[in-house]
């Protein structure tokens, strides 16, 4: 599911350059509005130049960050992936505003990589998903793990 997203964000980035014109409407329910799109292509940018970056030192770990680091953009965002799959199919269609929200994306990567020119990748922060569940806590587990100190002897 994860690869199916980079491969629509890398294709939504694609046809955004292709696309010239639009008009303007009222969004549907669920469309991210152009402002929360566009800094949500720009930290996915981010994430996969990271991906790029450190997949040659350890593959498996980064694949490990590039997942965990989607899955708190879409946490941060407070959306879904058919959020955001509805937001592309709406602005796919809209060609004028796939490529005010692209060039808006490629300003914003290129004012980092200005501001940071010594940086070999953007390291995402990865925040942990919140538990909600309320049965089994980290007490719990900790618990579960760590060897009993009672003893049997007299």
């Amino acid at each position: 599911m994860k690869e199916l997203i980079k491969r629509r964000i890398l294709l939504s980035i694609c046809i955004l350059a292709l696309f010239s014109s639009c008009r303007q409407e009222s969004l549907p329910e669920g469309v991210m509005d152009t402002a929360t799109l566009t800094a949500f292509l720009t930290e996915a940018h981010l994430i996969e130049g990271y991906a790029e970056a450190t997949r040659l030192e350890n593959a498996a770990q980064s694949s490990l960050d590039v997942n965990a680091a989607y899955d708190s953009l879409f946490r941060k965002y407070h959306i879904t992936v058919e959020n955001y799959e509805q937001s592309l199919d709406y602005y796919i269609v809209r060609p004028q505003l796939m490529q005010d929200i692209y060039n808006r994306v490629m300003q914003r990567t290129g004012a980092i990589k200005e501001q940071y020119p010594n940086a070999v990748a953007y390291r995402p922060r990865i925040e942990p998903p919140k538990r909600t569940d309320s049965i089994r806590d980290s007490s719990s587990d900790r618990r579960s793990t760590e060897p009993s100190t009672s003893s049997t002897a007299n």
